[in-house]
């Protein structure tokens, strides 16, 4: 069953970061869907009693990431969309406080990465933008299949 939740995770990631990539849009719906069975897949997993625990694991998933990027965003306005910041809280319920910041983590090396080497190829410039929901895909992927579900 893990293997079946988290292909189907991967689906829907891959399907944010393609879209993303393309127009530099994530859409509402995609993230609706996948902060939905994120929120499921908890949900089925609760033993009885412990509502305040998950309440308080899911909350500060949420709000651990996507604060971070709010923050971010409120310092250097139009640094990240708005997209990314739901994109975060969406899988930070899954994830929790800590891996959904390790996500977010690895998505700004890998990101750095591909400008440093879009800037000495010459293919990307100083004031380019660059679509980050690729980038923090691929930092949830990492970590989601490194967890159990």
């Amino acid at each position: 069953m893990k293997f079946f939740n988290q292909m189907i995770i991967t689906g829907m990631l891959t399907k944010i970061a393609v879209t993303d990539w393309k127009e530099q849009k994530i859409f509402n719906q995609d993230v609706t869907i996948l902060f939905c069975y994120c929120l499921m897949q908890l949900f089925f997993c609760l033993d009885q009693g412990e509502w305040g625990r998950l309440l308080f694991y899911v909350i500060s998933g949420v709000c651990s990431a996507s604060g971070v990027l709010v923050l971010i965003t409120i310092l250097s306005p139009g640094a990240f969309g708005g997209g990314d910041i739901k994109l975060m809280a969406a899988v930070g319920s899954l994830l929790g406080p800590v891996k959904s910041l390790y996500s977010l983590t690895a998505a700004i090396i890998l990101c750095g990465i591909y400008i440093l080497a879009g800037m000495a190829n010459g293919k990307i410039k100083r004031n380019s933008v660059v679509a980050f929901g690729p980038f923090l895909c691929a930092g949830i992927l990492y970590h989601l299949w490194s967890m159990p579900i």
